[in-house]
């Protein structure tokens, strides 16, 4: 009974020393196997890590590259555009500089708007007499034309219109002033008032007051101006002697006080007229100073 105990035990320890001997081949065959597993995974990694090194290099040379050929090309711009500023500056240099027109006075002109808005530019350097010149020789045609031709005009200062530019108290041309030229115009009258009376042509007087006259034509009530209506040529109603001093001579105002006094009271004018006298021909009429406009 013992013999078949110990060989029972005998058999089972063989038993339990196999399982021991296969459990320790499995153990290193597992740590074989996680050993391999274990490598492969770091050989794998090793790779990755070398494929996102050689990526960051390749990177860094092509930005490194790049920034390098960006360097070149501005160095290129920055040659390019320094020949340009001295292809400018030689240029400057050889070439004459243009004249500015504004600097071509000696001083500032004078400005002078006629009626017609256009301005006319006359240097200030210019007497009253030049001035005219310019002014008469500019408008040729045109309207208006006719007026300035025969001197119908006045020359104004452009701030202060109780100011005329005039041959009296010409002082000479203010450089920068602006001037402003006017026509004198006559009233036009309708067909009515025509057939009755005429205005007269005197610029200075305008009276519209006229009376017929025994020789023909008619009268200025205000003046004493003879004009014939159609011709409009003026003459001096009253006659004066040639050898009658200046000084014996009626004024202007006594002669028309003289025809109004003839016109209230003509009875009296018929008592006191004198009898003809004969004589030789009467000497022409002297000529008025201008004669109007048709």
């Amino acid at each position: 009974m013992d013999k078949e105990v110990q060989k029972l035990r005998v058999i089972i320890a063989a038993h339990v020393g196999s399982l021991q001997m296969r459990l320790l081949t499995l153990g290193l065959t597992s740590t074989i196997i996680l050993f391999e597993e274990t490598k492969t995974h770091n050989t794998s990694q090793e790779k990755n890590l070398a494929d996102v090194q050689t990526t960051a290099v390749q990177l860094q040379k092509r930005q490194v590259s790049q920034e390098t050929v960006n360097l070149v090309d501005i160095a290129n711009q920055i040659w390019k555009s320094n020949l340009q500023i001295s292809n400018i500056i030689i240029k400057c240099e050889t070439q004459l500089p243009c004249p500015d027109l504004r600097h071509t006075w000696l001083q500032p002109p004078v400005r002078l708007e006629d009626p017609l808005r256009r301005y006319l530019v006359i240097p200030s350097e210019y007497s009253y007499g030049m001035m005219q010149a310019v002014i008469v020789e500019q408008p040729k045609s045109g309207p208006g034309s006719t007026s300035v031709q025969s001197g119908n005009y006045e020359i104004v200062n452009a701030k202060n219109y109780q100011e005329l530019v005039t041959s009296d108290g010409f002082t000479g041309l203010i450089p920068g002033m602006s001037l402003r030229m006017a026509i004198a115009l006559y009233r036009p009258m309708s067909s009515a008032d025509q057939s009755e009376m005429e205005s007269c042509p005197d610029p200075g007087c305008g009276a519209m007051e006229c009376k017929d006259t025994e020789g023909g034509g008619k009268a200025c009530c205000a003046c004493g101006l003879w004009f014939t209506p159609k011709s409009r040529k003026c003459r001096k109603f009253e006659e004066v002697e040639e050898d009658e001093p200046l000084s014996k001579r009626p004024s202007k105002r006594r002669k028309t006080l003289e025809t109004h006094k003839k016109e209230a009271d003509p009875d009296a004018e018929e008592a006191n007229r004198e009898p003809p006298r004969r004589e030789g021909p009467r000497p022409p009429q002297e000529p008025l100073r201008h004669e109007a406009e048709n």
